[in-house]
């Protein structure tokens, strides 16, 4: 479907009527998908998710990720993608060429965390861990 150098923002405005339609369902998620992935703020986030009309919401979320950039839109594909279960194997929004395939968006801000890989000693920052009972406890 569609061209291999087309970019991701140009198959988010082909495609946008399927996009809207096919994820006001899941829209949660995928907002809660992109928030992981660093391409949502917490405020933006804050401000998708309190939009009642689901339509609304998606429509939105389409602008704003169009306006971070050809990394961004790349990233809501793909998280769509797997949002959406890929419910048609010939509605692969991955198609782009390899260009942006390989390229990712800037890295988190400095300080942000970052999941760790179980077992790595790693805990969230400013958070006690439970085996600290002066840190865990309450009053």
């Amino acid at each position: 479907m569609g061209n291999a150098q087309e970019r991701p923002s140009e198959t988010i405005d082909r495609e946008r009527k399927r996009l809207v339609e096919t994820l006001q369902a899941d829209s949660g998620l995928l907002l809660d998908a992109l928030l992981a992935r660093g391409v949502l703020t917490g405020p933006e986030y804050e401000a998708l998710d309190a939009l009642p009309d689901a339509e609304r919401r998606v429509r939105r979320l389409l602008l704003l990720v169009q306006g971070k950039g050809e990394a961004a839109c790349q990233e809501l594909l793909r998280c769509a993608q797997r949002t959406a279960g890929a419910p048609d194997p010939a509605w692969d929004w991955q198609h782009v060429g390899p260009g942006y395939r390989d390229r990712s968006y800037d890295p988190p801000c400095p300080g942000h965390w970052t999941p760790e890989a179980p077992g790595s000693g790693t805990t969230c920052p400013g958070l006690p861990r439970a085996s600290d009972p002066d840190e865990a406890g309450g009053p």
